[in-house]
């Protein structure tokens, strides 16, 4: 009895800060899994190797988790059609029953099926968590909230994957997928006790109501686009930097994971950087800022891309411009549609993933015409973006929401 007195403190000094009770349980489950998503990109060629496939098959099977981002938004709405952590508990459930089809059946079939569950399981829990955010933190301090939430992007690279390739060198491949999956496991059970739904209630939606509010929302689509528009930019630039780096510098493999590790840095502080000045500053400017960062990043690239240390400047700004604006752009999702938040998220983040998806498949072929090419192309994709988001996201944002809200 006498810890109570202590957790309600401890509650209290948590929300004035701006973080609800819950959310470092979330945060540790999306690094979890997290984790499990983007351990195959470094380790590919380990899969490989152990399933008995060529690298090219191995990366044709990864692609396949793009299909996941078509039935995102669908996936997405089970966050309004049912409780946020009814869908949360389905998003762990998902990614345990994933890790565990990637060990238990270690064959080709069970990669397929588990890295499709892994990525079905990114798909709800997501959305839910944002959704679950938008709903406890008011929109004044929800940027803080949610970097603290998508910190969990940049450490699972940083810390996460570091830990699967110790885990592999004194195992082997399928030594990684059970501990992730009883790390889950726990991580539900903490959200159980952690997770308070009830001290604000969301009614669940019918499916009508919630894509006829989404619907109803123009800026949402705007929003889509504009994250469409900078993912590719961003894309087709992430996807050949390592290329980039050999051609122009001779830069070995360990020397090319050490540049990633600015890549990493850039992660970090951009979602840092949301943390502490996207709520003073307002989300509407940070998200300009962001892109306006980013840009200046592909021109100090394309006038220093002849030295390495000039190269390696402009990918961090070009990298923690992307990341800073992607970040601060969630809080004003999660406020567009209230009654259909997850749904919202879910569907920005289905715009994200084509993104990503369609900026690799054009990302080698650019390259083959120069890297300059590659860049210009970045910079008017997110000149565009900027169009879009002033035009779209923002006027329709200022209209549909309080003016107290449109920072």
């Amino acid at each position: 009895m006498a810890q109570t007195p202590q957790l309600s403190t401890r509650g209290k000094i948590l929300q004035r800060i701006g973080i609800p009770d819950g959310l470092i349980t979330l945060a540790l489950t999306r690094l979890t899994i997290n984790t499990g998503y983007r351990l195959v990109y470094p380790f590919l060629p380990v899969f490989a190797r152990s399933l008995g496939i060529s690298l090219q098959s191995a990366a044709n099977i990864v692609s396949l988790r793009s299909f996941v981002g078509i039935f995102g938004p669908a996936l997405g709405s089970l966050v309004d059609i049912l409780d946020r952590k009814t869908a949360m508990f389905i998003g762990t459930s998902l990614a345990i029953f994933g890790f565990l089809a990637t060990s238990i059946v270690p064959t080709m079939s069970g990669f397929i099926i588990g890295l499709l569950l892994i990525a079905a399981a990114k798909a709800i829990f997501d959305p839910a968590v944002l959704a679950y955010l938008g709903d406890h933190i008011s929109y004044e301090r929800r940027g803080r909230a949610i970097a603290i939430s998508e910190f969990s992007w940049s450490t699972a690279s940083l810390i996460g994957i570091p830990l699967v390739g110790m885990l592999i060198a004194a195992g082997t491949w399928r030594t990684p997928w059970p501990i992730l999956a009883a790390a889950v496991l726990l991580l539900t059970f903490l959200i159980y006790r952690n997770v308070d739904t009830k001290k604000r209630q969301v009614q669940s939606q019918k499916l009508t109501k919630v894509l006829s509010e989404l619907l109803s929302r123009p800026g949402i689509a705007a929003a889509m686009v504009f994250t469409f528009l900078i993912c590719v930019s961003n894309q087709i630039i992430y996807v050949v930097y390592g290329a980039w780096m050999e051609d122009s510098f001779g830069l070995s493999i360990a020397q090319i994971g050490a540049a990633t590790m600015v890549l990493g840095a850039a992660e970090v502080m951009g979602e840092g950087g949301v943390a502490l000045i996207t709520d003073r500053i307002g989300k509407q400017l940070a998200v300009v800022l962001g892109i306006t960062v980013s840009i200046l990043g592909a021109v100090c690239i394309i006038f220093l891309q002849y030295g390495l240390l000039g190269s390696l400047i402009g990918l961090f700004l070009f990298y923690i411009g992307f990341e800073f604006a992607l970040v601060s752009l969630f809080p004003m999702i999660t406020e567009m549609v209230p009654l259909a938040r997850g749904t919202a998220a879910a569907v920005v983040i289905a715009s994200l993933e084509l993104g990503h998806a369609i900026g690799a498949v054009l990302a080698p072929g650019l390259y083959y015409l120069g890297l300059n090419t590659s860049l210009v192309l970045s910079i008017g994709l997110n000149l565009i973006a900027l169009l879009i988001f002033q035009l779209g996201v923002r006027r329709l944002f200022i209209q549909n929401v309080s003016p107290v809200q449109g920072d």
